[in-house]
């Protein structure tokens, strides 16, 4: 079992986790035409970008802390 320091780093691993599975379909040609390839493509965005916004949230949290 993995243990992670804190809720937002299990969540950007996760996420992370979830690119990776989409770029290996994407690597070993899983594609089945342009549509599907570009919906690959926007699921690999929308995930980067919720790992961008925990992220940021994460820093939030923590100068809210600091101050």
């Amino acid at each position: 079992m993995n243990h992670y320091a804190d809720d937002y780093e299990y969540l950007v691993k996760r996420l992370d986790e979830e690119v990776d599975v989409v770029k290996g379909y994407l690597a070993d040609n899983h594609v089945s035409g342009i549509e599907d390839y570009r919906r690959l493509c926007g699921v690999i965005q929308g995930l980067t970008l919720a790992k961008d916004i925990m992220k940021d949230l994460q820093k939030r949290r923590e100068n809210d802390a600091d101050e």
